[in-house]
């Protein structure tokens, strides 16, 4: 049997999106800042954005969030660590 080599356009999948839309996950600990501006930036860029909390109350959040954590880093292709404060950074007050 010989194949003819012409194919139905019905057949072929075409994509309608262009431009390539990365997901970055924003991990959250205690005294992290600036992860909801980091989030919008990320946005603005068209990148998907998960962020996570690391709950740290008791050994079982400790557990859950790692767990939550190893989901989001499997799923994304980016990491961005948000700030924090550093001693002399601490705003007065």
């Amino acid at each position: 049997m010989i194949e003819n080599g012409l194919y139905r356009t019905s057949d072929i999948h075409i994509c309608t999106h262009k431009i390539g839309q990365p997901t970055v996950f924003i991990p959250v600990f205690p005294g992290t800042n600036c992860e909801y501006d980091s989030k919008k930036a990320f946005e603005r860029a068209g990148a998907k954005v998960i962020t996570k909390v690391f709950k740290n109350l008791n050994a079982e959040d400790i557990r859950d969030s790692v767990a939550e954590f190893e989901k989001a880093i499997a799923q994304s292709q980016m990491i961005m660590f948000p700030g924090g404060f550093s001693a002399g950074d601490e705003p007065d007050g």
